[in-house]
């Protein structure tokens, strides 16, 4: 909480970007993951059904409206997800407010498996 947004930001120190805000949350959780900076999405697990969000999906948004994914959110369990804002940095949200716009869900396994 209190860091602010830097696109391409991966140092919580300077900023972050919403990949960045995912790669820390999984760093900090024990788990190392690789920069998917291309594609948020597709590089890290497996897709898993909206309804069925556990604790550390990656909530794959379509902010735009135009059907494809251009942030990335983290479920953190009882309807909450933490993402970065442009203007306000790294807050806690209801995931209601990103309802009709999570385009996927994906399921880090070992992530999973742990939690």
């Amino acid at each position: 909480m209190g860091v602010p947004y830097l696109r391409g930001g991966r140092d919580p120190k300077e900023g972050l970007d919403c990949v960045g805000l995912k790669i820390e949350f999984w760093r900090r959780m024990g788990f190392e993951i690789a920069d998917p900076f291309e594609n948020h999405c597709t590089v890290e697990g497996e897709f898993v059904e909206v309804e069925t969000r556990k604790f550390g999906d990656s909530l794959c948004v379509d902010l735009r409206g135009d059907g494809l994914e251009e942030h990335v959110a983290v479920y953190l369990g009882m309807g909450l997800c933490i993402h970065i804002h442009l203007s306000r940095g790294v807050e806690v949200i209801p995931v209601r407010h990103l309802e009709g716009k999570i385009v996927a869900v994906m399921r880090k396994t070992e992530f999973a498996q742990a939690y």
